[in-house]
């Protein structure tokens, strides 16, 4: 018999005293579905006629009311609230870290320097990520 494995999306996170944030990079997924329980967040959706989903058992509780997401042609961004204060130093409870997780270096900041100003409310940094256009510099090849 023939059966199709879903596969994962690329998941990228990083944390800060109270949230964490993470982006789920699956582009044109259609119907995403994004799950939050108070230990466990799950996606799936559909990108390209591939199912992509998974399931992540977390390193702690969270404030599923409190949590919030973006959801945009290109990824979903969750900015997951936690239910106590402190840092988990990593997204998942098991032993070793699933390989379609990684450290969103652009977000990350250390704990002796987190802002406390900081504003993470719109999920902003999102220029430049429109169409990739044309090739520039390129005019006159047609010969």
């Amino acid at each position: 018999f023939f059966f199709v494995m879903s596969r994962h999306p690329e998941v990228k996170w990083a944390e800060r005293n109270d949230v964490l944030l993470v982006t789920i990079v699956c582009p044109d997924a259609e119907n995403p579905v994004i799950t939050l329980e108070v230990s466990k967040l799950g996606f799936s959706g559909t990108s390209g006629g591939v199912k992509y989903e998974f399931d992540l058992e977390l390193n702690g509780e969270i404030d599923v009311e409190g949590s919030t997401k973006s959801v945009t042609p290109r990824q979903c961004e969750l900015k997951i609230k936690k239910k106590e204060e402190g840092y988990w130093n990593k997204m998942w409870k098991t032993k070793t870290r699933p390989n379609y997780l990684a450290v969103d270096w652009s977000k990350w900041v250390d704990e002796d320097e987190v802002d406390e100003n900081e504003d993470l409310g719109g999920f902003g940094g999102m220029e430049g990520m429109g169409g990739m256009g044309g090739m520039g510099g390129m005019g006159g090849m047609g010969g």
